[in-house]
């Protein structure tokens, strides 16, 4: 019993190693090793002793190398799995004719029982029972492992193909589920970290509640290699081992347990790894930093989350120091980390910081069915989504999460099919019916070399500050329908060089008004030697927009925009209410331009270093109040002795359509004439000598 308490129930193997023969050929070598399994006390009768059905743990000894055969197949292009599996069974030994007392004549003892002759065994001895068992041969790469037979546990798996003539170590893997456990020896010289050495730990109580069965013990709960993951090995049998083994430790995670734990080392899967189950959901799960891989085949996503056990607020969970890498740095239909379409409960709480995820046509793709089904109140903090085709995406209902620092940029990732957009983008957030995006905050993160930085549709509330869009191929930052309030505030958003029709902020055209504020505050714009470039684009029904102290543009050297302020496909800004004040501009032909359904607009006092500085399309939209610098708007000219006066502006109107307003004197009489962009002349009735007032609206 002292067995069953130190392993459990098992079965467990020790020794054991399976290796090519020398020469090496079409067998292998078993090496000695031990099998421990429960098993009734004797299942069979032994001597005058009948049979035991009481269980305990038994030890099987095989004592000796035993060579397996293992046949190439016969059909070219095929090849054939073999699982080497072995089974615990009681070997009577010892045959002796044992001598009986003779109760007639004691001075004469009988040969055997009633003096029959007969040998009985001496010793019942626990052994192992070891076979090569093979699977159906099919065409290389598509061959299966076959299942143990009854009793058995599979420990090797022997890959032959046809023609071969010698099984070589790269031929051998350790068998999905294999039940080996460290020995003692390596328990107890093996540190784990300030003197602390593993112990070997039975089935916890976490693990009995999801019916999870550990196959090493001599690692604690949550390590990936207590549940049989083999790291470094990409052989398809071990890579179906360690999608069954990682999901057993998230769900123990989930189910109360310790956190999973990624050792270093690569760790290869081949099929869909789930945060859970709909039972038990709330995982976590931590690593030794980028040393720590996970690393799944071709079309399989990173990660796929469940929904929590109950929606609403939970305890805080944390997926921390690994990375995720795909296996293409070209193609990719999955995802990083998924939150699906088909999530039943809210998923909430979560850090994700200092991740690597990589080379995935989505780093992280929250998808959500609804409102409440859906990633919340979460942070991304430090991760660094490199080489996917869309780095962030949130579709539906994702509420109040945040991205803090890191880093995001796409390298040579294609774009997956079905692509949501006709671009790629850093960060983006669009609907999905029927719900939208809530209350995203971005914050420090570097955005490189996408289509556009940042993409949004049918969102609610965002605030971005202080981020790096850079190497933007098409736009900087999109926007289309948004409510309750946008706001981007010292950002530096930057043009792929030599981009072609680029626009640095581009709020779409709307069918329907908006009115919630839309405001972007103290960013720098940076243009590119290509043509067609614009710094912001305001579409229609896009009102009360406030663009205030941006930089649109670059001087001493730098690269300016065509056009620093536009909308209504090139005619001009044509939301209402809109506000453009002390920006600097930087334009090769247009610094502002407004359409005439540009109502109350407020234009300045802005910074015009290059450009026209405003013109108007279609007419002086109603309402406009335009403050011009550095041309002054108001005057006082002092006469002498003359009958008309000429005012010349430093810089010319966008129109004549302004409005001149006169304060003269009782004596002068004043009238004015002449008026174009570049002035007007003031004239007196009669010479006149004194002072006139002056001043001009749009």
């Amino acid at each position: 019993m002292f067995a069953q308490d130190i392993l459990g129930t098992g079965p467990y193997a020790s020794g054991l190693a399976c290796t090519p023969t020398s020469p090496a050929s079409l067998s292998v070598n078993i090496a000695p090793g031990r099998l421990y399994s429960v098993q009734n006390v004797d299942t069979t009768a032994y001597s005058t002793l009948g049979t035991n059905s009481t269980q305990i743990t038994k030890q099987g000894i095989s004592a000796a190398v035993v060579q397996l055969a293992c046949a190439a197949p016969v059909t070219p292009g095929y090849s054939v799995n073999f699982l080497l599996e072995a089974t615990y069974a009681d070997s009577d030994t010892g045959l002796t004719v044992l001598p009986y007392y003779n109760a007639a004549n004691p001075a004469s003892a009988w040969s055997g029982p009633g003096n029959s002759g007969a040998s009985q065994p001496t010793a019942r001895q626990g052994i192992i029972t070891l076979q090569a068992k093979p699977g159906i041969a099919a065409a290389t790469g598509t061959q299966t492992t076959p299942a143990p037979d009854a009793g058995y546990v599979g420990l090797w798996v022997v890959t032959v193909a046809y023609g071969a003539t010698q099984i070589l170590s790269g031929n051998i893997t350790q068998a999905p589920g294999a039940p080996f456990f460290t020995t003692l020896p390596n328990v107890l010289t093996t540190p784990v970290a300030n003197g602390i050495y593993l112990q070997l730990i039975g089935r916890t109580p976490a693990e009995t509640l999801v019916n999870v069965t550990p196959t090493n013990t001599g690692y604690p709960e949550g390590d990936l290699r207590r549940y049989g993951c083999v790291a470094n090995n990409s052989a398809t049998a071990v890579q179906t081992a360690n999608a069954i083994g990682i999901n057993a430790a998230f769900l123990v995670s989930a189910a109360g347990g310790s956190p999973v734990f990624v050792p270093p080392g690569t760790w290869y899967y081949n099929a869909m790894v789930s945060t859970g189950n709909a039972t038990y959901g709330a995982s976590s799960i931590y690593g030794a930093g980028r040393l720590s891989q996970l690393s799944p085949a071709t079309g399989i996503d990173g990660l796929t989350f469940v929904g929590d056990a109950a929606s609403g607020a939970s305890a805080s969970r944390f997926f921390r120091d690994f990375t995720i890498i795909g296996p293409s740095t070209t193609s990719s239909n999955n995802s990083g980390i998924l939150i699906p379409n088909s999530i039943a409960n809210r998923i909430s709480g979560i850090s994700f910081s200092n991740l690597t995820i990589q080379n995935f046509g989505y780093g992280v793709n929250c998808q959500s069915p609804s409102l409440s089904l859906a990633l919340w109140q979460s942070m991304f903090v430090n991760c660094f989504v490199f080489n996917c085709y869309y780095g962030y995406r949130f579709s539906g209902g994702n509420i109040t999460n945040v991205i803090l620092g890191g880093f995001v940029q796409n390298n040579t990732m294609g774009a997956p099919a079905g692509a949501p957009y006709a671009f790629s983008a850093g960060i983006s957030c669009d609907y999905n019916a029927p719900g939208n995006t809530q209350g995203l905050v971005v914050h420090g993160v570097n955005v490189y070399n996408f289509g556009a930085g940042f993409y949004g549709n049918l969102f609610n509330y965002l605030c971005i500050t202080d981020c790096e869009f850079q190497a933007c191929g098409q736009y900087g930052l999109w926007i289309g329908s948004q409510q309750g309030g946008t706001f981007v505030r010292g950002c530096n958003i930057q043009a792929l060089a030599g981009a072609n029709n680029y626009t640095a902020v581009f709020l779409n055209d709307q069918g329907t008004p908006l009115y919630d504020k839309v405001v972007f505050e103290s960013n720098q714009l940076v243009g590119s030697s290509g043509t067609g470039t614009v710094g912001f684009y305001i579409g229609g029904q896009q009102n009360g927009v406030t663009l205030r102290s941006n930089t649109i543009g670059q001087g001493l050297g730098g690269t300016p925009f065509v056009t620093g302020v536009t909308g209504a496909a090139g005619n001009g800004v044509n939301g209402t209410d809109a506000t453009i004040i002390d920006n600097t501009i930087y334009a090769t032909t247009t610094a502002i331009n407004l359409y005439v359904g540009a109502q109350n607009a407020t234009v300045g006092p802005n910074k015009i270093q290059n450009g026209t500085p405003l013109v108007l399309t279609g007419g002086t939209p109603p309402g406009l109040n335009y403050t011009h610098n550095p041309t002054p708007m108001r005057g006082t000219v002092t006469v002498s002795n003359v009958s008309t006066i000429a005012i010349t502006f430093a810089v010319q109107m966008p129109s004549a359509g302004y409005q001149i307003n006169l304060s003269p004197s009782a004596q002068s009489n004043p009238w004015w004439s002449g008026k174009s962009q570049n002035g007007f002349t003031i004239n007196f009735s009669a010479p006149f000598t004194g002072s006139v007032d002056w001043s001009i609206s749009l």
